[in-house]
């Protein structure tokens, strides 16, 4: 789905499985977005197990790391249906009866989108046509796809008219339907909603993973400390405070540039923060199994197709988008190897 004129950028997007979310882009032109349904199997810290050939029907069941079985909005005792499983490794596809007469079935799972946003001088010209993508279209699309979602944006707010400052023109304003803002006109602070939260600070072109680190739990370092709040902060107890417990959690980065911290150290720092009420431990995974999925929206040149995505099975992507007069800073090396690792 076309919007409007956006990023000179391309999307990276990780392996094709059944994610509750996907995220592209038409390669150093516009922004789009799509939404697919979420599988039982798609829980984070959980394998899906099915049939012989992987065929999912009434037979389907979740385990978690250990193999046990567990809890499923699709079904009672950790088991679609009731069924139980074989005692063996896999079910038997004469076992589970009904898996060539019944559809596969799927559980909508929640997921929390984590949106980090590039506020750098060189996003000038991206910005506004992603603020108004965000307002327009990807609002739309979220509300349409009847996926239980929650946005976290990670950015700084737009206060004024975008062209009465460099900080302005680097500036995101979201409006409603997503939040409860009804207009952007001299829009002094976010106004949030059921859906939406942010935490308003600037990211820079290179740091926006130490950015999400540190605003995700206080105390925080007063290079991140949110923007003009008046001494009343709107989050006081960092993003965190807006996750919920068992949704999936999906990154979206969209930039210009490249991270100078590296994708394993991320992992690394994510999945080592501190447990909180609304996000327990184990919330993100582990260094060795990730559970959450990171889309990177960067400065790479396009497919022969536009609209395709560059999959987990591709290599790095080192050509930098030149169309629609781009001129990116770098193809994010750093954000497309993290989308290749989760």
């Amino acid at each position: 789905m076309p919007l409007a004129n956006s990023s000179r950028q391309s999307r990276r997007r990780n392996a094709p499985t059944s994610l509750p979310l996907t995220f592209s882009a038409l390669a150093c032109g516009v922004l789009t977005c799509s939404i697919v349904a979420c599988s039982a199997s798609d829980k984070p810290g959980s394998s899906g197990r099915v049939g012989a050939q992987n065929q999912e029907g009434d037979g389907f069941f979740e385990t978690d790391g250990d193999g046990n079985p567990m809890g499923s909005t699709g079904g009672t005792n950790g088991f679609v249906n009731g069924m139980e499983p074989n005692p063996d490794d896999d079910i038997d596809a004469n076992d589970a009866c009904a898996i060539t007469q019944a559809d596969a079935v799927l559980v909508e799972q929640p997921v929390d989108i984590i949106f980090m946003l590039d506020n750098s001088g060189s996003m000038d010209q991206e910005l506004a046509a992603v603020e108004s993508n965000i307002n327009l279209n990807f609002a739309q699309i979220l509300i349409n796809s009847g996926t239980d979602y929650r946005v976290i944006l990670i950015s700084r707010h737009r206060v004024e008219a975008r062209e009465a400052s460099e900080s302005a023109s680097t500036s995101v304003c979201v409006s409603t339907p997503l939040s409860a803002l009804a207009s952007c006109e001299a829009a002094e602070q976010p106004v949030f909603s059921d859906r939406f939260f942010q935490f308003n600070t600037k990211v820079e072109s290179d740091d926006s993973f130490d950015v999400a680190l540190d605003t995700f739990y206080p105390p925080f370092s007063s290079d991140y400390a949110e923007d003009d709040t008046d001494d009343m902060p709107l989050a006081p107890l960092g993003w965190q405070e807006w996750l919920r417990p068992g949704a999936k959690k999906v990154f979206l980065e969209v930039t210009d540039d490249n991270e100078d911290m590296s994708a394993a150290a991320f992992v690394d720092a994510l999945v080592a923060l501190p447990p909180t009420l609304n996000a327990p431990a184990g919330t993100f995974g582990t260094a060795q199994n990730p559970a959450f999925v990171f889309h990177s929206i960067v400065g790479v040149a396009e497919k022969a197709t536009p609209t395709d995505a560059y999959l987990a099975s591709e290599p790095l992507q080192e050509v930098e988008c030149t169309t629609n007069g781009g001129d990116v800073t770098s193809t994010g090396l750093v954000y497309q190897e993290l989308s290749i690792m989760t």
